[in-house]
């Protein structure tokens, strides 16, 4: 048995090896050490088969149980120690192999011990390694479970915090792969925000993916992608095919270029949207709450592009196309509006609106095609429907026209420039073309308006049955005063398809044909003029070709004139009819203010009838021969006169009548019969007259002369001439005396004279016959 050695105030068993040790002054026992610290010191291992307490809170060794606790004399079932109470551990703390304190680094590692942070975790698995998990499933706004991570920093651009991912480059050495993190943007009271980034390794360096920034004080909230400005592209992906979606991308950014798809992953636009073949791709734009409003731009399958904009029916609400600029500063270049079409390579211009010239184009190329109706001016006038193209302007703007940009057309064929009236299926029955319309929309009119007053149309003269027909005359019409409260005017002249001309026909006969329903008229007057001359065609089949003066003490003249430059006859005809059966064509001259002939010459036979006689006329036979005759007896012709320009001279005494001007200009030969002498003569020569004796004819001798001399008186018909009854009446004449006609004496007498020749003369209408006073 081991001895008890006391030294001192202590108490040793087994002093060698310390085994017991009993501290009395200290009341302190130690085992394995003879000076115990402690009421109870044990040095080395200790073994305890039963329940080891001290007190109610300190339970050392439940033994039946195989566990130890500490504050607590009940241990936790299952619990190999268990600890009620505050706990401190100074020095490292192995749990099992996985839980480890480093009490040196103040560092918890599981699965390690040597860990590296604050809290280190290590597995060799590549099974599930954290968890944080609530059981609790109380319902409620409560996030449990959190992670918070919290950061004492206030200073804006201040990092809060990141969640860092690491793994091995091929060389075994940690890279940092991705990392999510926290910064802070505006630390300010009451209108604090933060920012929070996404990196991802890009290159061997964390480049920032998605930035999400709050709201901060007078700035705005963003999503960014591709913060860095790398060549890192941001996709959607749809639901794929086989679980029912469109597959493919939803949304893409092309970084490289900055464009956007939608349903494509390389777009070719700076937007680029590709939908679902034949599900018409829309893209829509409308306002909150609002489905049935909405701006939309479509591609279908069947019909092409679409730009829509839709409205509610209660609420109609239009479509503005617009090409603006700010206000202010120099202008330059133009906002205009085009709409181009053709190949995408090389697209041709079709409509152009411009701002600076205020122009709505339609660009060359172009066919400008309306099935209805066209409208310049729509705040007053007509209903625009009713017409297929109507203007509606005031006068000053009321206008249009046809203008060519090029030379004038050479010729005139079908596709000369020009306005066209056409119908269709003419004849003689639907026979009008549309017509060149003018009226008035005044107010007064309120059974036709606008009221059609005047026109011109076209009318077809014959039945359109071949490629070869076509005959179009051409109706003036116009509308009378008072012509009553329906419109519609009347035709007045007609161009025939012949070209003759219709004035109150339709048919025109002649090149000139004027019909009217009482002695219908053509007048020609000088401007600033009284006088003006007439020509009537009277209901009794007469017509009257009048010089009519209206000044008082002014002489009426008439010239009939053939005139030429060249050098050939100028011939005045009259009586040349195509009706060789009338009984007779006459030329009259009348007393002046009445019916009563005085002076005829009737072309049928050559007579000149007049209403006195003078003892020597000049005559023209039928063949146009002027020729000299006496109250003697008839004489051989001489000559036909062939004059110049004009004659001088009245024919009375001492002013004979010559020839004068140019192209023969008077007599240019004489030949002379029986009983005048001296033959044919063309230069110079001398004319004789044989006295008359038996039944030749000559001058009277002196004998002869006092036989028949005081034998007639004044007035009396007297002629020698064969057949006298067919060259002088015993007609009187008596001229006028105030005013004195141009070519008669100015004093004429007053009493009766008598013709002492005619003259005849042609004008194409048979001879005419003149008497000659001395």
């Amino acid at each position: 048995m081991t001895d008890i050695k006391q030294e001192g105030n202590l108490y040793i068993i087994d002093d060698v090896n310390n085994t017991l040790t009993v501290d009395n002054s200290n009341v302190r026992v130690g085992i394995g050490n003879k000076t115990p610290g402690h009421t109870l010191s044990v040095s080395g291992d200790g073994n305890f088969t039963a329940n080891l307490s001290a007190g109610s809170n300190l339970f050392l060794v439940d033994a039946g149980n195989s566990r130890v606790s500490v504050g607590t004399t009940t241990g936790v079932a299952g619990s190999a120690f268990n600890v009620s109470g505050n706990t401190t551990l100074i020095g490292n703390m192995l749990v099992g192999t996985k839980l480890f304190w480093d009490n040196s680094t103040d560092r918890l590692g599981v699965g390690t011990d040597n860990p590296s942070v604050l809290l280190h975790l290590q597995e060799n698995s590549l099974n599930e390694i954290l968890r944080i998990e609530s059981t609790d499933a109380t319902a409620g706004s409560n996030s449990a479970p959190d992670i918070v991570i919290k950061s004492p920093k206030q200073t804006a651009n201040d990092y809060l915090g990141s969640l860092w991912w690491y793994g091995n480059d091929d060389g075994g050495n940690a890279e940092a792969y991705a990392r999510i993190g926290v910064i802070l943007d505006d630390p300010s009271d009451g209108v604090e925000s933060g920012a929070m980034f996404i990196q991802s390794d890009i290159e061997g360096t964390l480049r920032t993916m998605l930035f999400l920034e709050g709201y901060t004080t007078g700035g705005t909230g963003q999503v960014v992608t591709n913060y860095n400005a790398k060549n890192v592209n941001f996709r959607t992906l749809n639901l794929g095919t086989s679980s029912g979606g469109p597959g493919g991308y939803g949304i893409a950014h092309n970084a490289s270029n900055g464009r956007i798809g939608i349903g494509t992953s390389a777009p070719s636009s700076l937007l680029h949207l590709v939908g679902v073949d034949d599900d018409n791709p829309e893209l829509r734009i409308s306002r909150s709450g609002v489905n049935s409003q909405y701006l939309s731009i479509q591609n279908e399958d069947a019909s092409g592009a679409f730009i829509t904009s839709r409205s509610g029916e209660s609420n109609k609400k239009p479509l503005y196309l617009e090409s603006l600029h700010d206000s202010g500063g120099s202008a330059a270049g133009d906002n205009s509006i085009l709409i181009r079409t053709g190949a995408a390579s090389s697209p041709t211009t079709r409509v152009t609106l411009s701002d600076t010239s205020n122009k709505f184009i339609i660009e060359s190329g172009t066919v400008f095609s309306v099935d209805d109706n066209i409208r310049v001016g729509f705040s007053s006038g007509p209903t625009e429907t009713d017409y297929s193209i109507s203007a509606s302007k005031s006068a000053s703007t009321v206008s249009g026209g046809l203008f060519s940009s090029s030379i004038g057309e050479s010729a005139i064929t079908n596709d000369n420039a020009g306005w066209w009236l056409t119908s269709a299926g003419m004849n003689t029955t639907s026979k009008y073309t549309p017509a060149l319309k003018f009226g008035s929309s005044d107010s007064a009119f309120t059974t036709d308006s606008p009221k059609w007053l005047a026109g011109i149309v076209g009318r077809a003269g014959e039945t359109y049955s071949s490629d070869t027909t076509g005959g179009m005359a051409l109706d003036f019409l116009t509308f009378p005063d008072g012509g009553g409260a329906s419109g519609g005017p009347t035709t007045r002249m007609t161009i025939h398809e012949n070209g003759f001309v219709g004035i109150g026909t339709t048919s025109p006969a002649e090149e000139l044909h004027i019909v009217g329903s009482s002695d219908p008229k053509i007048r020609i007057t000088e401007t600033g003029q009284n006088g003006y001359t007439e020509l009537t065609a009277f209901s009794d089949s007469y017509g009257a070709l009048k010089i009519i003066n209206s000044t008082n003490n002014e002489s009426t003249i008439m010239d009939l004139s053939a005139e030429s430059t060249g050098t050939g006859a100028q011939t005045i005809r009259l009586f040349r009819t195509a009706n060789t059966s009338a009984s007779s064509t006459r030329f009259q001259i009348l007393s002046p203010g009445s019916t009563t002939e005085t002076f005829r010459v009737d072309a049928t036979n050559g007579k000149v009838t007049q209403a006195f006689a003078k003892s020597g006329v000049l005559v023209a036979d039928s063949a146009g021969s002027l020729q000299i005759a006496s109250n003697l007896t008839d004489v051989a012709y001489l000559q036909t006169v062939a004059i110049g320009s004009g004659l001088s001279g009245d024919g009375t005494t001492g002013n004979p009548l010559v020839a004068t001007g140019g192209g023969g200009g008077g007599v240019t030969s004489v030949a002379t019969s029986a009983p005048i002498t001296g033959g044919t003569i063309t230069g110079t020569g001398t004319i004789g007259i044989t006295q008359s004796s038996g039944s030749a004819d000559g001058y009277l001798s002196s004998a002869n002369w006092n036989t028949f001399n005081g034998k007639l008186g004044n007035g009396d018909p007297v002629s020698s001439l064969v057949n006298d009854a067919n060259y002088i009446s015993g007609n009187q004449f008596v001229p006028p005396v105030n005013p004195p006609p141009a070519g008669l004496p100015d004093s004429p007498p007053a009493a009766q004279v008598q013709a002492v020749g005619w003259i005849e003369f042609d004008i194409g209408m048979g001879p005419m016959y003149l008497p000659v006073y001395q």
